[in-house]
């Protein structure tokens, strides 16, 4: 039996015997009656005395029981009015919206929260309130849900996502409807409790929008993003990461910090750094130099500022890492740069002073040998003096080539042309022991470089090639052609420009170099030769005149197998003209009369006369001047004059290039040909301007004179 059902039945038990206790005094009076009638023999007032006493003490008790009785039903309606105003002061006043409604979907309660849901104002509401409030679609949805409570008669908890209305944001809301029995077990009503989560879906939303944006940021962050717990397992990383170590993201997460960056030390940074201090943020202090190692076992310098955070889960490490690899690279160049022009400004002011000094004494050697019979052993000596003096000018040329400040003539030429040429002395110069094979391709473009410079970078690299290999092998000559763009992998790397560019490749089979080695190959002087057997230039100006050119180069080598370098040379835009070969000695060479009127400038007497000497040999008509001012005087004596030879640095306040421009003023049609000891590149920082005439370097032979001479006066004015 059920509780409910056991008070009800106490109830009723205790009802019954208060009606028999109220009915037993007249119950008495009847028997009292009825004795009487009967004629019995009891006396009449004996029987009142025993029947009165007892008929007022039950009619005492059954009063006391009576009062009783009516004050335990006044307290019960009493506690019972209480709980029904508090029912009801909990159904009004609670914040949820809360209602009944019966089958036919009209509401029969409804809270204060309900009411002001509707913005009703009265105790009841009407179907235009709701309707005013809800929208269709909402209405159709709250019948299709109360028909499932009144199909499986137990309470369900439904989500409603209700439209935006004009001037407001979406609202959500949760319901609860549960259906409502008889005493026969049959629905008769729905109560329903709703309640608005529209802040905590906001606050969800704002919070995935954050978390999407941390996504966003630390995924397109330029720098690799390492978050690790405590201990130094990773726990969260970004693209740029898996890019830096070589690792995907999987494998990468549970990594220790340890093996990712081996030169930090975790438990120091995490004492030193307690969390909850404004000076843990990750900033220039927090910057530590370290050394990423890849999964491929490659270090690459880095720096990573790194922030600890203090969360529900524990103490984070934040990381952000900096691949320093580029910037290392371009302060080598740097380096590199600032090297090579400091040996060019060294080199620049040597070459001058040593080029006027080998061109006295080339130039006087010359003049004397040609005074004397071919068979004289006098001039065999001093042809050998001269010679001696060429390769003294050979080693400045190749310091300035170093330096990148050599005087070169770019023109469209022939990488073809100048393979076939030098095919024969090649293999010269590496030896019997050594087998050279070319693979060039026919339809190879011209390059625009200096020709001469050139055939001398093919000619070191034979050298090196031969002492690489003093038991043998092979050299292997190849051409290619290479178009780069602005992302390609090579102009990132050598900076060169996007364009077309002449690839050239010379591989040996020979000792090979080491890292170490490999390191230094295109630092000046530096050689791994014996003393004696090289300069350590030949590379550095290989690498000096690659650059020059507008090119590059590049080198691989290992000890054993042997090493490659490739070259790449821009393309010419122009078409290369053929020379004719000239011939190796220049004593026979036959040179070419002139019979214009020539002026000379140079402030260096000795060089002066020699090359007066060579003008009157080729039969000019020379007039000859020590400074600026003294030629502007002899210009406007000689107005017939048709060359001025000078040189550009000169003492007197006055120098070649402002020479030049009076002297064009005096002799509009005047042609000038420029003649320096310093290289080309210099002339900008000691006159202010480029030059605008051709230039001969010193020193010079007097058929190299002779070729600048004929080629100037062969152009139009």
């Amino acid at each position: 039996m059920k509780p409910s059902e056991n008070k009800q039945a106490a109830a009723d038990s205790s009802n019954i015997w208060i009606t028999v206790l109220a009915y037993s005094p007249t119950i008495l009076l009847c028997i009292l009656v009825l004795v009487n009638l009967s004629g019995s023999g009891l006396q009449e007032s004996s029987l009142f005395a025993v029947v009165l006493p007892i008929t007022a003490f039950l009619s005492a008790f059954v009063a006391w029981k009576l009062a009783d009785t009516l004050k335990n039903q006044q307290t019960k309606e009493t506690s019972l009015s209480k709980n029904v105003e508090l029912h009801k002061s909990f159904f009004e006043r609670s914040p949820a919206i809360m209602y009944v409604k019966d089958l036919d979907g009209k509401y029969q309660l409804a809270n204060n929260s309900f009411r002001a849901f509707l913005e009703s104002t009265g105790d009841s509401f009407s179907e235009e309130d709701e309707a005013r409030a809800f929208p269709e679609s909402i209405v159709e949805s709250m019948s299709e849900q109360d028909k499932q409570v009144i199909k499986y008669k137990q309470a369900i908890e439904f989500q409603s996502k209700w439209p935006a209305a004009k001037g407001q944001s979406t609202q959500y809301f949760n319901f609860l409807r549960f259906p409502l029995f008889d005493d026969k077990g049959e629905v008769v009503a729905i109560g329903g409790i709703a309640s608005n989560r529209t802040d905590q879906v906001n606050a969800r939303k704002a919070l995935r929008e954050s978390e999407e944006q941390f996504r966003t940021l630390i995924e397109s962050a330029p720098d690799a993003v390492l978050i690790t717990n405590i201990n130094g397992n990773v726990i969260l990383v970004n693209k740029r990461a898996e890019s830096l170590f070589s690792i995907g993201r999987q494998e990468l997460l549970g990594k220790s910090l340890d093996d990712l960056l081996p030169g930090f030390n975790l438990p120091q940074y995490i004492a030193s750094h307690p969390t909850g201090n404004t000076d843990t943020q990750a900033d220039d202090q927090n910057l530590v130099s370290l050394v990423a190692v890849d999964s491929n076992n490659v270090t690459k310098p880095v720096e990573v500022a790194f922030s600890a955070t203090d969360s529900r889960d524990g103490i984070s490490i934040t990381c952000l890492i900096r691949d320093m690899s580029e910037r290392a690279r371009l302060e080598t160049q740097l380096r590199q740069s600032q090297k090579m022009d400091a040996i060019g400004k060294l080199t620049g002011g040597m070459a001058h002073d040593f080029n006027n000094l080998l061109g006295v004494i080339m130039g006087n050697l010359d003049l004397a040998a040609r005074k004397l019979d071919k068979d004289s052993p006098i001039r065999k000596r001093l042809t050998t003096a001269r010679k001696a003096s060429e390769r003294g000018a050979e080693l400045t040329t190749r310091m300035l080539a170093v330096a990148r400040r050599q005087p070169l003539q770019p023109k469209p030429t022939s990488i073809n042309s100048i393979i076939l040429e030098m095919a024969d002395m090649l293999p010269r110069t590496l030896g019997p022991d050594i087998e050279m094979k070319y693979d060039i391709k026919e339809d190879i473009p011209d390059v625009l470089v200096d020709p001469s410079g050139l055939e001398n970078v093919f000619l070191n690299l034979a050298i090196n090639a031969r002492d690489a290999m003093p038991k043998g092998g092979n050299f292997y000559i190849t051409t290619d052609v290479l178009d780069l763009s602005e992302k390609s992998p090579l102009s990132d790397q050598d900076d060169l420009l996007p364009g077309s560019y002449v690839q050239l490749v010379f591989t040996d089979t020979g000792e090979g170099m080491s890292p170490e080695t490999l390191s230094r190959v295109f630092e000046p002087f530096f050689t791994t030769k014996e003393r004696g057997k090289g300069t350590g230039l030949g590379l550095a100006m290989i690498y000096g005149f690659a650059k020059q050119s507008g090119g590059s180069i590049q080198i691989y080598s290992e000890p054993g197998v042997g090493t490659t370098i490739e070259i790449f040379l821009p393309v010419s835009k122009e078409k290369a003209v053929l020379s004719a070969p000239k011939s190796d000695n220049g004593d026979d060479i036959p040179i070419k009369s002139f019979t214009e009127k020539v002026l000379i400038v140079d402030d260096e007497y000795e060089l002066l006369e020699v090359a007066v000497s060579y003008l009157e040999e080729m039969g000019f008509e020379v007039l000859a001047a020590t400074d600026g001012k003294q030629a502007v005087r002899t210009l406007q004596k000689n107005t017939d004059i048709e060359v001025l030879l000078t040189d550009i640095v000169m003492p007197g306040g006055m120098s070649g290039v402002e020479l030049a421009t009076e002297a064009r003023k005096i002799i509009p049609t005047l042609k000038v040909q420029y003649m320096s000891g310093f290289p080309s590149g210099v002339h900008a920082d000691k006159s202010g301007v480029d030059l605008d005439a051709p230039l001969i370097t010193k020193p010079y032979s007097r058929e190299k004179l002779s070729d600048a001479l004929e080629e100037l006066l062969l152009k139009t004015t």
